[in-house]
């Protein structure tokens, strides 16, 4: 009411609602929709599937837009290939940045070994988990948690379109919080937050008084450069499987171990490892941190370095073909050791 810019969602009264248990069992009784559209759309399959005596009510459903980041990358890599003033450099490593006067003096290696130096006026910190290895070469300080993270793919009901679905529980422990993701094509992505499934023993470390750069141990280092021995993703993506035994009974009967976990390390600005913000910092002149948590914040982020730096940001639409850009992603999925069809949007129709 106060300002109409914050209504991105549509109207706040229909951003969520509050389900007591005998709404639930009514859904019971109504098919299941090829493709849902409203909150009772959605909860047929959640009526029909989840264990009831399970859960405390109400329960909460709510509106909220996932994104598919097969699909992001996609777009992001045909949008970058059109602009005429961006030069791309793949498969290159930075190996060190220097400030020389007003400028970044960024050396970095090709993947032939060619090794090459360039100036630029502005440098902007993105490397992820890898940001502190930047702040050092630089000389800045700041802190930081990194905490390497896995998620499973499964396989399960490929004609049933599910929401998203969270059971709470407590992080950290055997009943931690198990998530419900489904994609196009019958694949289910599982987060069990104990650490037998996703968190994992000695996954969180911390930026020290000596380095911006928390440490991971090799393993973690290994299997973010090598992949996963195909052994322990076995056995970790079955633990998943039963973490939901108690809520979604058939799942944990019926569902398959597919392929590769979704995993890597997430960086934490600060020092409250449960306050996982996302933040731009800066330092000097021209230098910006973009510590992205949740990508949701990305736009927002740099919207506030353009502003920081005096940039002038003027946009063209691209008119991207979603055909175009769900290829690509089904591609990057493939390439990646995924299932295609995870690079494909829940409800689209495109295969």
């Amino acid at each position: 009411e106060k300002d109409s810019k914050n209504m991105v969602l549509g109207e706040p009264q229909n951003y969520y609602r509050a389900i007591e248990y005998e709404d639930i069992l009514k859904l019971r009784e109504k098919e299941i929709k090829q493709n849902p559209k409203t909150f009772e759309d959605w909860l047929i399959p959640f009526a029909k599937f989840v264990d009831l005596s399970s859960l405390k009510f109400p329960i909460f459903i709510v509106n909220e837009f996932g994104l598919n980041m097969f699909k992001i990358a996609a777009g992001a890599q045909i949008a970058l290939e059109k602009k005429d003033n961006v030069r791309l450099k793949l498969n290159s490593e930075v190996i060190d940045v220097k400030r020389v006067e007003d400028k970044f003096l960024v050396t970095y290696e090709l993947s032939d070994g060619a090794i090459l130096q360039e100036k630029f006026d502005y440098l902007i910190n993105a490397a992820g988990f890898l940001s502190g290895k930047i702040d050092d070469m630089l000389g800045f300080k700041r802190e930081r948690y990194i905490e390497f993270k896995a998620a499973y793919v499964t396989k399960w009901q490929e004609e049933v379109k599910f929401p998203e679905i969270i059971f709470h529980g407590k992080r950290g422990t055997k009943d931690g919080m198990a998530q419900f993701t489904p994609y196009f094509g019958g694949y289910y992505q599982l987060h069990g937050m104990s650490k037998e499934i996703t968190l994992f023993e000695n996954g969180l470390v911390k930026s020290t008084s000596n380095s911006t750069y928390p440490k991971l141990d090799n393993s973690f280092l290994e299997m973010i450069e090598r992949g996963w021995d195909k052994e322990l993703a076995e056995l970790r993506t079955k633990r998943a499987v039963e973490h939901f035994k108690r809520f979604i009974p058939s799942f944990t009967k019926e569902a398959k171990v597919t392929s590769t976990p979704l995993y890597g390390a997430q960086q934490i600005p600060g020092n409250n490892p449960d306050l996982r913000a996302a933040e731009v910092s800066f330092e000097g002149k021209n230098y910006a941190r973009c510590e992205i948590v949740k990508v949701s914040s990305a736009i927002n982020m740099a919207k506030e370095i353009a502003k920081e730096f005096n940039l002038k940001s003027s946009f063209k639409e691209l008119n991207l073909l979603d055909s175009e850009v769900t290829s690509l992603s089904k591609k990057i999925a493939a390439s990646r050791g995924y299932p295609q069809k995870l690079g494909v949007v829940l409800n689209s129709n495109l295969v």
